[in-house]
């Protein structure tokens, strides 16, 4: 049958060469080659895990954020706002000029949140607690500052002399 379709059987070989090798050395390079795509998939899998790990551990710092208004509602330029732990370990940052902020890469804990401008009175916050990876806002409302300054001026001529200068003017 084979011998009336003989473009048959050119074609049965062509799409289906047979290695003429011997058996075992079939198999020693089918192995070579199934050993190198499993290492080079153990290799990249281990690469994924690192990078994913370090870049699960950028995200674990903690965020605080909001705004600082003054008594109408408006933002305040500039405010400090201050972050402190009960460790003593303390980050600082300064309103936009909207009156937000931002303080990123804190520490799951709890903190003392404390905000300062010129002619404003002070405010601050206590019992802070922040998850890991948590992020929360606060906002502050300042009051109009009570303390009032007071300057004395006393002018007069007496702490200067009129005297006659050696080219006939006066001092």
């Amino acid at each position: 049958m084979w011998k009336e379709f003989p473009s048959a059987l050119i074609w049965l070989r062509k799409k289906f060469s047979f290695n003429r090798k011997q058996p075992s050395e079939v198999i020693l390079k089918h192995s070579f080659a199934s050993a190198w795509t499993r290492l080079s998939a153990l290799v990249f899998s281990c690469l994924v895990l690192f990078l994913a790990a370090t870049l699960h551990g950028q995200a674990i710092g903690s965020t605080l954020n909001g705004v600082v208004l003054d008594e109408q509602g408006k933002g305040v330029y500039p405010a400090t706002v201050s972050v402190k732990n009960g460790s003593g370990a303390a980050k600082t940052t300064k309103t936009d000029a909207t009156g937000h902020y931002s303080i990123e890469g804190l520490p799951a804990g709890t903190y003392s949140l404390t905000v300062t401008a010129n002619g404003f009175a002070v405010a601050s916050r206590t019992g802070v607690t922040l998850g890991a990876g948590q992020t929360q806002q606060i906002t502050f409302t300042l009051s109009i500052s009570s303390v009032a300054e007071q300057i004395t001026v006393n002018a007069g001529i007496d702490s200067v002399a009129a005297q006659a200068a050696p080219s006939g003017g006066f001092i």
